[in-house]
């Protein structure tokens, strides 16, 4: 299902949550706390993953900090793992959207909400990652991902893999660029070792 960005003329910012997801009992408070002492481009939130078992993990960025502004971790989380993969427990300046026709793309199945938010992300100066979890994520079984073949899932981990590489190249940092490789490398393994299993 294609998602649609509807913005009040009066609204700051965008923050996107699933229909099966749920802040915590404090997450909105953090996140308007955290928006009135930073007012940066991105604001990127942990979570706690709710599995149907009814067991909880509090997820964790990966960097040693409980919070950071620098702007190359934040790099390494957006193009050499899958940390900035969703679009959910993120806040998104409405101004950005607005004044760079930011869209999710209709013609991706897989991966949209990785594309919308790397475009986002090229387009901030200032950025602020929290370990704060702000929302239960709840994991199901059988994710959406598992309705398409090997191919499928080729096709599109290529298709994100291009767009990513282009960004990295146009930053021109190497260490990046090789991180970002080490990354698709280890995703490429992972798919191919599921399928082997005969999922």
């Amino acid at each position: 299902m294609v998602k649609k960005i509807l913005i009040r003329k009066d609204g700051e910012y965008i923050l996107f949550l699933d229909a099966d997801d749920m802040l915590t009992s404090d997450g909105l408070n953090h996140i308007v706390g955290v928006v009135r002492k930073q007012k940066t481009d991105f604001m990127a939130f942990s979570y706690i993953t709710l599995f149907s078992d009814g067991t909880q993990k509090k997820e964790r960025f990966s960097f040693d900090e409980d919070k950071t502004a620098d702007l190359n971790k934040a790099r390494e989380l957006m193009y050499a793992s899958s940390q900035f993969n969703a679009c959910w427990g993120k806040l998104f300046r409405a101004d950005i959207i607005r004044n760079n026709k930011l869209e999710f793309p209709e013609d991706l199945h897989v991966g949209e909400d990785l594309v919308f938010v790397s475009a986002y992300f090229k387009c901030c100066q200032t950025v602020y990652v929290t370990q704060e979890p702000v929302l239960f994520y709840r994991q199901h079984p059988e994710s959406a991902m598992r309705k398409y073949n090997l191919a499928q899932r080729l096709e599109y981990t290529r298709i994100l893999y291009d767009k990513n590489k282009l960004d990295v190249v146009a930053m021109d940092d190497m260490v990046l660029l090789q991180k970002m490789y080490n990354y698709y490398i280890r995703v490429l393994t992972n798919l191919f070792l599921e399928f082997s299993k005969g999922r």
